[in-house]
């Protein structure tokens, strides 16, 4: 049975850039619509990320926050809020 992305979620850490950014673009192209972008400080970097998924017809959420610290993965979660929908979480 194929695996449909469609309706799914994604919450992809470093997609600001290199192979996060990839991982990102392909997920939006094989049709996932909502993926959140987790960077550390590039903000250009992450809007950039963004506006190429939205031109890929994903709903992008940015989130700027070091998972390295022990109170950012909480800020991430707390993230997480608006993109619970049908499908949840699933990368």
């Amino acid at each position: 049975m194929p695996i449909t992305l469609t309706q799914q979620t994604a919450l992809i850490t470093g997609a600001s850039r290199g192979i996060g950014r990839g991982i990102a673009l392909k997920l939006a192209e094989q049709g996932v619509k909502r993926i959140a972008i987790n960077y550390k400080e590039n903000d250009a970097a992450a809007e950039d990320a963004a506006r190429l998924l939205k031109e890929r017809g994903a709903a992008p959420l940015v989130i700027k926050a070091d998972i390295g610290k022990v109170a950012d993965p909480a800020h991430v979660r707390d993230h997480q809020v608006p993109i619970r929908r049908p499908g949840h979480l699933c990368f």
